[in-house]
C-alpha cells in the first residue's frame, strides 16, 4: 500500500525563513564588502520591495519563483545597507601603541564576578577621554580591572572612572574571545589597572535588578560552610550564571566534558524557569492569556536579575513568541517561535550574528526541533508497537521511552554543537552525548529547586 503524498511533506511550516535567510546573507555581505554609499543600496532594496509588494497586492495567489527571488533580493540589499549603517569605522587613534589612560566608561555588561585577584570582566561605552583621544568617545570597550576597594560594587548602568593600560584588540592575537569581541564591534581593551570610583549611579531599574541578585545570592549561599564552599559556587553558578566562583579545576573539568554551558544563563535555564512558572500558573487556574502575561513578566525579571545576557534574552524572546501565540489563540509552533526570536534579535543587534553563543543556541535548538523530537517520536512509536500495550511491562516501557527521549535530544544537540566546538575551540567531546543525558536533567532539577528556594 502506497503512502499518501502528504506523508512526505514536512510538518513544519516556516515562511519567516524567506525573510531570515536573506537577512543573514545581507549581513554577511555587509561584513565582507565595505560600502561607500549604503543609501544607494537601500534605495535599490526599497524599490524592489515596492515592486514586489504591488505584484502581491494585485494577485495574492501562488507567487512564481522569479517574483519570490525579487523579494529575496530586496531583503538582501536592504539588510546589507542596514548593516553598513549600524557599523562604524575604527577610530584612527586605535593604531597608536599601548598607553596608560584614565577613562569614564558606562557599563553595559559585567561578564562575571571577581576572579581570585578581585578583577572584573565586562564591557561598556567610553563616555569621557583625555583631549587627545576624543575620537574614542562613544566607542565600545572591554575592561579587565580590579575595583579600588572591596566596597565598590560595579554593575550594569553605572558610569565608572577607570585607569589602566589601553590597547587595541587585534584578530591577529589568535584568540577566539578576541575574535568574538571584534565581531561585537569591540576593538578596545583596558587592563592592568583599577576601577577608581562610580561617577554616575545606574537608574532605578538597574539598581533594583542588582539588589535582587544580591538577595538571591545570599539565599542560595545560606548555610555555606568551609567544606561546602566549592559546591555552593557550582549551585550559584548554575542558577545565576556566576562562573567567577568556580575553581580552575572545576572549569577545566566542565569544559572537557562539554558541559560548561550549564553555567551560562541560556535556553536551558530560562526554559526550566518558564516550565516552573507554567506549571504554577496552571495549578492556580489562571486564564491562558493572563498567565502568559504574568509568566513573561516574571521570566523577564529573572533574565534581567541574572545580568540580561544575550543568550538569556534570546531564550526569553523565543518563549515570548511561543506564549504569545498561545495567549492570542494562534497556532503554537516552537520552530516558528525560534525563527521569530532570531529575526527580532538580529534586527535589534545585527552583530549578534557573529556571536558564538547566538550560533550555538539557535543551531542546537533548531537541531533538537527538526531532528531530536521527530527521532524521539519514532522511538516512541516503535516501543509502543513492540510492547503492544502490555500492562505487565508498563514500567519498562516508560523507562525506555524516557531514556530514548533523553538520547534523541542529546544526540541532535551534539550533532551540531560538536562541529561548532571543533571549529571555534578545537575541542572534541563525543562523550557529551551520553553525559548530557544525565547532567542536563540533573541541572534542570537543580535550577528548578533553586528557583523554588
Amino acid at each position: 500500500m502506497e503512502e499518501p503524498q502528504e506523508f512526505y511533506k514536512s510538518r513544519i511550516r516556516a515562511p519567516l525563513l524567506w525573510i531570515l535567510a536573506p537577512l543573514i546573507l545581507g549581513y554577511f555581505m555587509g561584513s565582507r564588502v565595505s560600502l561607500g554609499q549604503p543609501s544607494l543600496l537601500l534605495a535599490a532594496g526599497i524599490t524592489l520591495f515596492i515592486i514586489w509588494g504591488f505584484y502581491w497586492l494585485r494577485h495574492q495567489a501562488v507567487m512564481p519563483l522569479n517574483w519570490k527571488l525579487i523579494g529575496v533580493v530586496s531583503i538582501i540589499l536592504t539588510s546589507w545597507s542596514y548593516y553598513a549603517y549600524r557599523t562604524h569605522p575604527k577610530p584612527e587613534s586605535m593604531n597608536l601603541p599601548d598607553r596608560e589612560v584614565q577613562l569614564a566608561i558606562k557599563v553595559k555588561q559585567v561578564l562575571g564576578t571577581e576572579d581570585k585577584y578581585g578583577r572584573l570582566r565586562g564591557y561598556g561605552t567610553v563616555t569621557k577621554t583625555p583631549q587627545h583621544l576624543k575620537d574614542l568617545e562613544e566607542k565600545e570597550i572591554y575592561f579587565f580591572l580590579k575595583p579600588a576597594s572591596n566596597q565598590l560594587r560595579v554593575f550594569r548602568g553605572q558610569t565608572v572612572s577607570a585607569k589602566g593600560v589601553l590597547k587595541r584588540i587585534k584578530n591577529e592575537d589568535n584568540s577566539t574571545f578576541h575574535s568574538y569581541l571584534n565581531a561585537q564591534g569591540i576593538y578596545l581593551e583596558i587592563y592592568r589597572g583599577k576601577i577608581l570610583d562610580i561617577k554616575k549611579e545606574a537608574n532605578f531599574l538597574y539598581q533594583f535588578f542588582h539588589k535582587q541578585k544580591e538577595a538571591l545570592l545570599s539565599i542560595l549561599k545560606k548555610g555555606n560552610t568551609a567544606g561546602t564552599k566549592e559546591l555552593a559556587n557550582i549551585y550559584v553558578g548554575m542558577l545565576l550564571g556566576e562562573k567567577g566562583g568556580l575553581s580552575k579545576e572545576q572549569k577545566g573539568a566542565f569544559q572537557k566534558t562539554g558541559t560548561l554551558h550549564l553555567f551560562a544563563i541560556s535556553g536551558l535555564h530560562v526554559g526550566v524557569i518558564a516550565a516552573c512558572l507554567a506549571f504554577a500558573l496552571k495549578f492556580l487556574k489562571i486564564r491562558v492569556r493572563y498567565s502568559a502575561v504574568i509568566g513573561l513578566i516574571i521570566l523577564f525579571l529573572y533574565v534581567q536579575i541574572t545580568g540580561g545576557a544575550a543568550s538569556a534574552m534570546r531564550a526569553f524572546l523565543m518563549i515570548a513568541f511561543y506564549w504569545g501565540a498561545r495567549a492570542f489563540f494562534r497556532k503554537k509552533d516552537a520552530f516558528s517561535a525560534l525563527l521569530g526570536s532570531a529575526f527580532l534579535m538580529l534586527v535589534i543587534q545585527p552583530e549578534q550574528l557573529w556571536n558564538i553563543g547566538f550560533q550555538f543556541s539557535y543551531a542546537v535548538v533548531g537541531s533538537i526541533l527538526l531532528y531530536g523530537l521527530p527521532l524521539n517520536e519514532s522511538f516512541y512509536k516503535y516501543i509502543e508497537k513492540r510492547f503492544n500495550s502490555d500492562k505487565r511491562k508498563y514500567i519498562l516501557q516508560n523507562v525506555l521511552c524516557w531514556a530514548f527521549s533523553l538520547f534523541s535530544i542529546s544526540l541532535a544537540a551534539n550533532l551540531i554543537s560538536i562541529p561548532i566546538s571543533l571549529y571555534y575551540f578545537q575541542i572534541f567531546t563525543p562523550g557529551a552525548v551520553l553525559l548530557n543525558m544525565f547532567l542536563v536533567p540533573l541541572a534542570s532539577l537543580i535550577i528548578a529547586m533553586g528557583f523554588i528556594s
